[in-house]
C-alpha cells in the first residue's frame, strides 16, 4: 500500500522518520506559499495558516 500523498499537505514531524527530507527556513516557507499558508507566530507558538489574499 503506497502512503498517501497530498500535494497541498504539509506534514511536521518529529524527525525520527529516514525518509523524511530536511529543508531550510527559506525552503518551508516556499513550500507554503506555493499552497496558500504561511507562518504566524501567536503567544510564543508557531501557526501555520492560510496566507492572506493578495490585492
Amino acid at each position: 500500500m503506497e502512503p498517501f500523498h497530498n500535494p497541498l499537505c504539509v506534514q511536521i514531524t518529529k524527525g525520527t522518520n529516514t525518509k523524511v527530507e530536511v529543508i531550510g527556513w527559506k525552503d518551508f516557507e516556499t513550500a507554503l506559499a506555493k499552497r496558500g499558508l504561511a507562518v504566524y507566530e501567536s503567544g510564543g507558538w508557531m501557526k501555520i495558516m492560510r496566507a492572506p489574499a493578495k490585492a
